[in-house]
């Protein structure tokens, strides 16, 4: 029971996370490809 309003109550932190992933990834993204032309 005390799991479940801490979890509603705070929404835009798991949307903050989201953006934070997607924004680990698309640098993640990028990363492979400046190694890959750094490599060549």
């Amino acid at each position: 029971m005390p799991t479940s309003p801490t979890r509603h109550r705070r929404p835009p932190d798991s949307a903050w996370s989201r953006a934070r992933l997607c924004m680990a990834l698309l640098a993640v993204t990028i990363g492979v490809v400046l190694a890959c032309i750094w490599v060549m």
